[in-house]
């Protein structure tokens, strides 16, 4: 059995709970669109009481409002995001912990492979779980939108721009979690 198989196997588990939480997240979200559509012109007048920087900082304001699919996307992706990130430092935390947890670190290093094979072998593990998470965000807001935003018009581009960062940001979590770990030893 090759390791790279081995790790992903390990991986599945927690997967399809991240896939299936992240993809019920998303429809839960969506499914308040309609409702918040409907009252748009309240909406727009509440949010324009809020200060910019905090409009910003959930995506919306400018271009962007809560009563368009991309704006409301934007806003609700925000706790995605949060989601995303703590798997991806999960994963990262126990990229190489995991084997001294379960005791199979000895074992494996006495493999005939080199170390940079098995530490390889274990980042693409790794990086093919959260590439099959990030596949599942796509899914999951096209999905949503598809059910949830109606015959309403939406900027496809910004939605898959906003797509288009969670791989970036899952690497930047994974990598922060790897070298939490890297370094405590």
């Amino acid at each position: 059995m090759s390791i790279l198989g081995f790790e992903f196997r390990r991986y599945l588990g927690s997967l399809w709970v991240w896939v299936l939480s992240l993809i019920g997240l998303l429809l839960m979200f969506m499914a308040f669109y309609p409702v918040l559509a409907a009252d748009a012109a309240v909406l727009d007048l509440f949010l324009r009481h809020y200060p910019e920087e905090l409009l910003k900082v959930f995506g919306v304001g400018g271009e962007l409002s809560l009563a368009t699919v991309a704006g409301f996307l934007a806003f609700s992706f925000v706790v995605v995001q949060l989601c995303l990130a703590v798997q991806s430092a999960y994963y990262g935390f126990s990229f190489l912990s995991v084997e001294e947890r379960e005791l199979t670190a000895d074992f494996l290093y006495a493999k005939p492979v080199s170390r940079l094979r098995v530490l390889t072998e274990k980042y693409l593990a790794a990086g093919g779980a959260l590439l099959v998470t990030n596949a599942a965000v796509w899914i999951g807001t096209f999905l949503s939108i598809a059910w949830f935003g109606g015959d309403a018009p939406y900027d496809v581009r910004a939605v898959i721009s906003l797509l288009l960062t969670v791989p970036i940001f899952q690497l930047f979590f994974f990598s922060l979690g790897f070298l939490a770990t890297a370094l405590s030893k």
